[in-house]
């Protein structure tokens, strides 16, 4: 199941703890390939994931204190999936605590199993004031902190700058020499490309392999594979490589129908350590698994392996 949450928040308070906060979150046991973290929501301990595709919280309304229904507000909170943009109703929530930090009268999209069936809440990055989020996937750990990106020894890393585009993180990339935009997306289990990326780059049709992808918002959607001669992010290239061209509303309601763009995915993501840098607007990748092979496409490309295929 490919998790796809690209919210934006209709208010413009920004959730945020203190300044000097410096600690480690360990993902909790999961078959879901993401930063899934434990939390307690009112007092309830589950699961949350910790989504770079999302803007706002979203919890189910099973975690709502039954005996004091609560008074939800004027304020939508659109939500982006597969299926395209939908509204959701907004509340207060008394309590929600990550670790050792907890929050009082958070402002929340609510879900209902019937409306959004996912098996976990989200969080969006912003709920932390840390000018760094560093995604140790190979150790199960996310870190929070300030300053610069811890740096990691004797491992191949490429700086990229972002650009933020409706509070989402946007990096360069090439498919096939044509420059085009990924959607950083810890929330994707898997990568696909936009028609307009893939004509554009005259990607080649693999006539007999399909994939059905179901969003979180429950749509369904059939993506062909096509074979890229080369795809390029930063340092780092891949040679020959299949990803999925999605057909889907989430692009047109992004802006995004005519422009070459493609959301990158954990399928790609756990691969790295992904220091996300707010405050510069950098994101580092660093690719900590060496038993890939250099890849061909430049001589000063890290070694990298074919992330997309399976």
């Amino acid at each position: 199941m490919i998790l796809i949450v690209c919210a934006i928040l209709l208010w413009s308070t920004t959730l945020f703890a203190n300044a000097s906060e410096h600690r480690t979150l360990s993902f909790a046991e999961t078959t879901r390939i993401g930063p899934v973290i434990n939390v307690e929501v009112n007092g309830i301990a589950t699961t949350a994931l910790l989504d770079t595709g999302a803007t706002v919280a979203l919890i189910d309304d099973d975690y709502l204190t039954e005996h004091e229904p609560p008074e939800f507000l004027d304020v939508q909170a659109r939500i982006l999936g597969l299926g395209g943009l939908r509204e959701y109703p907004t509340t207060t929530l008394q309590h929600l605590t990550v670790g050792e930090r907890s929050w009082q009268d958070v402002r929340v999209a609510v879900n209902s199993s019937h409306r959004f069936p996912v098996d976990h809440s989200i969080l969006p990055i912003s709920l932390f004031q840390t000018s760094i989020v560093d995604f140790e996937f190979s150790k199960s750990q996310v870190h929070l902190y300030d300053g610069r990106p811890r740096r990691v020894r004797n491992a191949p890393k490429s700086v990229i700058r972002y650009k933020e585009d409706q509070r989402l993180i946007f990096v360069p990339v090439k498919i096939n020499g044509v420059r085009g935009l990924a959607l950083i997306d810890t929330g994707a289990e898997r990568s696909f490309v936009n028609p307009a990326y893939a004509r554009r780059a005259k990607a080649v049709p693999e006539e007999y392999e399909q994939e059905r992808m179901q969003g979180s918002d429950l749509s369904t959607k059939t993506a062909h594979l096509y074979t890229f001669r080369k795809f390029e992010i930063g340092e780092f290239g891949i040679a020959r490589t299949k990803i999925p061209v999605l057909r889907t509303d989430l692009f047109e309601a992004l802006g995004y129908t005519d422009t070459p763009m493609m959301v990158m995915g954990m399928d790609f993501l756990h691969h790295f350590r992904l220091q996300v840098d707010r405050k510069r607007k950098r994101i580092t990748m660093v690719q900590v698994q060496e038993r890939y092979p250099r890849s061909r496409l430049r001589p000063q490309a890290a070694r990298i392996s074919d992330y997309f295929d399976r």
